[in-house]
């Protein structure tokens, strides 16, 4: 498929980040060499798991250090059998409603990303697994994905009966104000860069800049490539042998401060301080529910709520998640560094949809179908105990209000028997139950 190239679009991200002057321009320079395109043609399986060799992969360490190095580019490339790192939970003992809470992530009590204590908080979150029991419809739970650097605030929508094993549950949907600018709802002002985390920065530990020959250096250290090293060093024979001209692409280029971080219109939700500073935005698919400005920027999207919209069902009396769609869009921004370069100078500074994915979990149905006969069993046997009980009762009582008339029967010295033209029939004397057992002490038998 044709899309975006990723590894260029978050290059000049990252080289936007960068203090050091003579880094950020030539790193630029190496850019300019390069002469890439700004739509590519890949396989998916290339562009998930498998990955694609890329020259701007390899460099992103000389970038930002704190970069892993990787030999190719893939939107989830080296994720399998990867880890969110270590979770401390609540078991629930002392107080059942905080079960399943987290209380620490990798030895932190919250997270370090944002600007304002809120937005880092992991009070009362849960990682999605297993919720506390909802005894009356609770209007908001939180969820913390490690994916989204953040917690997200679930709002209960409806209550419906499950297609997994005819459960009733509770569905949530993330709440309308998860992606929205500070502008359009305040609480979020606090989603900003935390200036005490640093991008990382290619400077000397005294912060003076480093000069070209020291990034070279340090190229070979972490990269062993030789394509990437020969054409660093032609790139770096050029700059002796043209001085600064051969990176002159614009007279100005100004450092990067924390303070030009601004809102986007709502529908967005920035992830780039906990992804190295690569401008990543998440969204809902097709911009669901999203500011109308981003379906003006691209074509061919159709926000489905059916399709498009996430939610959580959860079966009230347990908390146990039955079912969970997670449903997110990946946009890559294209920043204002593409204007340096003539090649690049139509590109609009617009977020650019990748792709979005679904995660799909939900019980089996044989799971399902066990949790509910718990869920009902209990109350079926005791319903049919009860009925069995009184039905035994009631026979108990008509027995016990029957025994005079069978001992009266039993007693008598023989039947009464009425004979008329057609048949005979045989009856037992009742007076006792009405009449005083003297009046008859000198009856006898009859046959008529």
């Amino acid at each position: 498929i044709t899309t975006l190239n990723a590894p260029l679009a978050i290059a000049l991200a990252l080289i936007d980040n960068l203090k050091s002057q003579i880094a950020k321009t030539a790193a630029l320079g190496t850019v300019a060499f390069l002469d890439e395109d700004f739509f590519i043609k890949k396989s998916v399986r290339e562009l998930l798991f498998d990955g694609y060799p890329d020259f701007l992969t390899k460099l992103a360490p000389i970038l930002n250090p704190k970069i892993p190095f990787q030999p190719s580019f893939g939107w989830m490339y080296g994720k399998n059998e990867t880890d969110d790192g270590l979770f401390v939970v609540n078991t629930g003992k002392a107080d059942i409603n905080r079960v399943n809470e987290i209380e620490t992530l990798n030895g932190l009590p919250e997270l370090q990303f944002w600007s304002g204590s809120r937005c880092n908080s992991l009070k009362g979150a849960k990682n999605g697994e297993l919720f506390n029991p909802i005894p009356s419809i609770d209007r908001s739970l939180l969820l913390f994905r490690t994916n989204f650097c953040r917690v997200l605030s679930l709002a209960w929508n409806q209550t419906l009966q499950s297609k997994y094993g005819k459960l009733r549950v509770y569905r949530y949907f993330p709440a309308d104000n998860s992606y929205a600018n500070s502008t359009d709802y305040p609480p979020n002002s606090c989603y900003k860069p935390n200036q005490n985390v640093s991008f990382a920065d290619i400077g000397d530990n005294d912060g003076d800049d480093v000069d070209i020959p020291t990034l070279l250096k340090r190229v070979k250290t972490l990269v062993n490539d030789t394509d990437v090293i020969e054409k660093l060093e032609n790139l770096y024979m050029d700059f002796l042998a043209n001085g600064t001209q051969a990176f002159d692409l614009n007279a100005n280029i100004s450092d990067h401060e924390w303070g030009k971080y601004r809102d986007y219109p709502s529908g967005v939700f920035d992830l780039s301080v906990c992804y190295f500073g690569a401008p990543v935005f998440i969204s809902n698919p097709h911009f669901l529910k999203a500011d109308p400005y981003f379906l003006t920027t691209v074509s061919g999207l159709t926000p489905d709520p059916t399709l498009h919209q996430s939610y959580l069902d959860i079966e009230p009396q347990t908390g146990t998640p039955i079912e969970l769609e997670l449903r997110v869009q990946i946009n890559v921004h294209i920043n204002q560094l593409a204007s340096y370069f003539p090649k690049y100078w139509h590109m609009p500074r617009i977020h650019v949809p990748v792709l979005w994915q679904e995660f799909t979990i939900h019980a089996t149905d044989d799971l399902a179908g066990d949790l509910h006969w718990k869920l009902t069993g209990p109350s079926i046997i005791a319903t049919t105990i009860s009925s069995v009980f009184v039905v035994i009762g009631v026979l108990t009582l008509l027995w016990v209000l029957s025994k005079p008339v069978m001992r009266r029967c039993k007693h008598n010295n023989g039947p009464v028997m009425v004979a008329d033209d057609d048949n005979a029939v045989g009856t037992c004397d009742t007076s006792a139950l009405i009449t005083d057992n003297n009046d008859h002490k000198d009856s006898q038998p009859v046959i008529t």
